[in-house]
């Protein structure tokens, strides 16, 4: 009896921190009054330019899309048709947040002539779900929503574009077969490693050991259907990349680090540009330098879309 209560509450014991990393990092929280900017310290113009585009976003022609995940989630997307549908720009957006939270950079790809599929990811905005999927799960959702475009639109041009968690996904879907009409992907401030980003957070931000990684591995798998340590590694999906792919990251980003971006560029066999914004945090380099942003975005989109 004593053995059996000994073995009780040692599996209670490896099972609390398990369940504080699943609850803290992976499992949705009840909707709150949504905030315009992302995480990091932001230009005084941002709010105000957030606001702006939300409202564009708001009075712009959209409609609302709806697909079955392949683990029966229902999924949400906005469309913004324009013209004959032939170029898209499928956009992913980031870590807790929403399809309409990537307004600011819809509005620049839709008045450049794109129509827009703006996705909520699994579990954030519209789209059904517990666990975050943290750009591994979605790497399966954006190739269903690919197929989804190809059936309406008879396979119109496609590029991939990604913020934070976003950027990560669209990385992990660059390992994945891709049609011949997705041509490529755009990637801002991403973490190729799941694994180094959770630990990298667990000790930066709150200070815990990387061992609460490790006890919650088997909690997430069972609850998020996938691993924390083995899943999620985007340098090994870029190395099977056939697509050009632009990495863009802010130069003092706390959130994940720049040296991302390095073990990204050098994953990618194929052609890759890249635009380091200096000065910029998490997120910001849109806002720090858009000049120069939208610059290497327009530039890499013309040569390779």
């Amino acid at each position: 009896m004593r053995i059996l209560i000994l073995v009780l509450l040692l599996a209670l014991l490896l099972l609390l921190p398990g369940s504080f990393f699943y609850f803290l990092a992976l499992r949705r929280r009840p909707r709150r009054r949504r905030k315009t900017a992302n995480s990091g310290n932001k230009p005084s113009s941002a709010p105000r330019t957030f606001r702006m585009d939300r409202d564009w976003l708001r009075k712009t022609t959209k409609q609302d899309m709806y697909l079955t995940s392949r683990d029966g989630l229902q999924l949400h997307a906005y469309l913004l048709p324009q013209g004959d549908c032939r170029n898209f720009v499928v956009v992913c957006h980031g870590y807790r947040a929403h399809a309409a939270s990537t307004a600011h950079y819809a509005r620049h790809f839709y008045e450049a002539g794109a129509t827009l599929l703006l996705i909520d990811a699994r579990a954030h905005g519209e789209s059904e779900g517990r666990s975050f999927g943290m750009g591994w799960l979605e790497r399966l959702d954006v190739l269903d929503w690919i197929a989804e475009l190809n059936r309406r639109y008879d396979h119109p041009r496609i590029v991939l574009f990604g913020v934070s968690m976003g950027g990560a996904t669209v990385l992990n879907v660059a390992g994945e077969p891709l049609p011949e009409n997705v041509k490529c992907i755009v990637s801002d401030c991403a973490y190729v490693s799941l694994k180094d980003e959770f630990l990298y957070q667990l000790r930066s931000f709150y200070h815990l050991p990387g061992l609460l990684l490790y006890l919650a591995d088997p909690l997430c798998r069972l609850l998020a259907g996938y691993s924390p340590l083995r899943d999620g590694d985007g340098c090994a999906q870029l190395r099977r990349c056939k697509r050009p792919v632009l990495l863009i990251h802010g130069g003092a980003d706390d959130f994940v680090p720049p040296e991302m971006l390095e073990r990204a560029w050098n994953s990618i066999p194929g052609p890759k540009e890249k635009l380091i914004v200096q000065g910029a945090g998490h997120a910001e380099s849109v806002l720090i330098d858009p000049a120069r942003y939208w610059a290497a975005v327009d530039g890499f989109l013309k040569k390779y879309a």
